[in-house]
């Protein structure tokens, strides 16, 4: 695709051996990284994994020049609370060089293509997605905390 001359992009957990996405890091225009929990703890409640390697990718990633936007799915009941979005904050801070961060507030679209499947939710009913003036909320406290924001 860069051959041709297309914008590459890669959508990415970062949940890898470091030599295998350092491989992509010179056919890549832009790494799309999944931030999905600051508290290693609970990212591997949520998750099944802990977060080191996932962190150690991302700074890595950052280290080498390439271009990343932080995404970063916001879930009530699981991540949707103040210690994150400070730990995002803090990521922000800490790799100056991100292309900006974007929230991906919670939404129920995948719960009827994955019935077509017969497949359950993992998302339990009770979870209901961010009413507006929440996700407003979140990217207040983000960019008062001067966070480059990306928005929908």
């Amino acid at each position: 695709a860069r051959q041709e001359g297309l914008h590459t992009c890669l959508e990415t957990s970062g949940f890898c051996d470091w030599p295998s996405l350092k491989r992509l890091v010179g056919l890549v225009d832009l790494f799309l990284y999944d931030y999905k929990e600051t508290d290693s703890n609970l990212h591997k409640a949520f998750t099944g994994e802990p977060n080191q390697v996932i962190l150690s990718n991302l700074r890595a990633l950052h280290a080498a020049s390439a271009r990343i936007l932080l995404r970063c799915p916001m879930i009530p009941e699981y991540n949707a609370r103040q210690e994150h979005l400070d730990g995002i904050a803090a990521m922000a801070r800490e790799l100056p060089q991100l292309a900006g961060v974007e929230l991906l507030p919670y939404h129920r679209l995948g719960r009827a293509k994955l019935a077509r499947f017969g497949f359950r939710p993992n998302m339990p009913d009770s979870v209901a997605p961010p009413d507006r003036a929440t996700v407003e909320g979140w990217h207040a406290h983000l960019r008062k905390a001067g966070v480059r924001l990306l928005q929908p």
